[in-house]
């Protein structure tokens, strides 16, 4: 249904396209900086009113056939089966409910180390954090991840562990 090759890696990210804060055009750069060696989709989901100018910066980096922008969609959470990496590289971010769904899923992640993003993933156990705005960083990152599928793995399984044990509703009822 959403068009995606089967042979290829999928980079979601989740997050409104009002503002540059949550991290395309850092995507869409080191997307471009691995092309070559670790060709890849992104998956794009929530709309916003600079929507345009994200796949504009997209096109302009040589990756229009690459991202594939799905609006405001209410299936997010049947959207991130569809993910291989879950990406989240804010600017600034509270506790992110994308960033939990997608540790609940089992994705592996890497989201900027901001806010209260280490609360939820902690570095090399449950995800990678990486500086915000820092395009290499979040290539080196990608890398990591797409050359090491059991890197990936590990990471996603203890991602889905420590969402169930920090953030369940019953967890969070009781404090």
């Amino acid at each position: 249904e959403l068009g995606l090759p089967d042979d290829l890696p999928v980079i979601g990210l989740v997050g409104r396209l009002d503002h540059w804060g949550k991290g395309h055009k850092e995507l869409f750069t080191a997307m471009a900086q691995l092309k070559a060696r670790w060709p890849c989709r992104a998956l794009i989901v929530g709309g916003g009113r600079r929507e345009e100018e994200i796949k504009q910066a997209a096109a302009d980096l040589g990756l229009a056939a690459e991202g594939h922008f799905l609006g405001s969609r209410p299936d997010v959470p049947d959207l991130l089966q569809a993910m291989d990496i879950f990406v989240l590289p804010s600017y600034s971010e509270g506790v992110s409910l994308a960033l939990l769904e997608a540790m609940a899923a089992g994705l592996p992640v890497i989201a900027t180390a901001v806010g209260g993003t280490p609360e939820a993933v902690t570095e090399g156990i449950t995800g990678l954090l990486i500086p915000p705005r820092d395009v290499g960083a979040l290539a080196g990152a990608l890398e990591r991840l797409l050359a090491d599928a059991g890197l990936a793995k590990k990471l996603g399984e203890n991602a889905r562990k420590a969402v169930a044990e920090k953030f369940s509703l019953e967890r969070l009822g009781r404090e």
